[in-house]
């Protein structure tokens, strides 16, 4: 396994959220089957870490928890056993989850309205929205009587068209970080056989790399005042122009100069929220040049 990268690498205790084999995870597939899973992760290698008094070496994250809970004197924060919580928390889907635990899949039962708000447009006399007038809102009054509810800048009460960021000539693309098909967010970065299913790269328009002299498959520098990152380059009409796309979640990996070498598209970043406390991932910007 490889050591702790990014933010891990930097933090004096590391607490190593690990599953098990009791560890059941419920998903929700298609058809509104019920499908039973479980959740393995090996505890990495490494000089670093460790969860708890006990000095274990990783613990699911229910224990962890509930060992810090303690040290804040929060008591009886984990009071129920992992079957308890599935119980519990399946009670309304889950008719017969012994059956289930069993069977494996479950069928929920169709939902009484498939269109959205068909209740409050069955009876909207006593059905109402959770706005100020129950109803729903084009002008907010919340947002009218307090426009900075999170101290993070105003929101208009109505929607309001507002540039999210101010032009600079010097880094003219847009970043967008999407999802990748290979890991979620950074989990499970470290898989090369798993990387091959979506390799890193960062997508760029034809147009935009012609002007630059960028062919397809090259190693490039995507950069601005913040930091930069080396990858290959995709080129493509897929994508705007304008507009060049890396996927999220990356682990940081600088090289001795600090230029991270793994396409890492938090180096590019801006730390700041939206008014409304939204992150700003998607609202960032760069140039884009031929890796030397």
């Amino acid at each position: 396994m490889e050591p702790f990268r990014g933010a891990a690498a930097f933090a004096p205790v590391v607490a190593y959220q690990s599953g098990s084999c009791c560890s059941d995870v419920l998903a929700l597939g298609s058809g509104q089957r019920l499908a039973r899973s479980f959740w393995v992760t090996m505890p990495a290698r490494t000089p670093r870490a460790i969860a708890s008094r006990n000095t274990r070496t990783s613990a699911v994250n229910t224990a962890i928890f509930a060992d810090l809970a303690a040290r804040l004197g929060i008591n009886n924060y984990h009071e129920k056993t992992e079957e308890q919580w599935l119980r519990e928390l399946t009670a309304d889907a889950v008719d017969d989850l012994d059956a289930f635990a069993a069977n494996g899949v479950a069928r929920f039962a169709p939902p009484r309205d498939a269109e959205a708000f068909a209740a409050q447009i069955r009876d909207p006399d006593t059905t109402k929205f959770t706005t100020p007038s129950g109803k729903i809102e084009i002008y907010s009054m919340a947002f009218a009587a307090r426009p900075d509810p999170y101290g993070l800048g105003a929101i208009p009460p109505i929607p309001t068209w507002i540039d999210p960021v101010t032009p600079d000539a010097r880094y003219p693309l847009m970043l967008c970080s999407p999802k990748s098909r290979a890991r979620t967010h950074s989990i499970h970065g470290n898989q090369p056989l798993l990387a091959r299913v979506d390799p890193d790269d960062v997508w760029m328009n034809t147009e935009d790399a012609a002007r630059r002299g960028i062919a397809n498959g090259q190693k490039v520098r995507v950069f601005n005042d913040r930091g930069s990152t080396v990858l290959p380059v995709k080129v493509t009409r897929r994508i705007a122009t304008g507009v060049v796309s890396i996927k999220e979640g990356a682990w940081f990996t600088p090289d001795a100069d600090g230029t991270d070498t793994r396409g890492c598209a938090n180096v590019l970043a801006e730390d700041r929220s939206a008014p409304c406390g939204a992150t700003t991932y998607n609202t960032n910007l760069v140039e884009v040049e031929r890796a030397s």
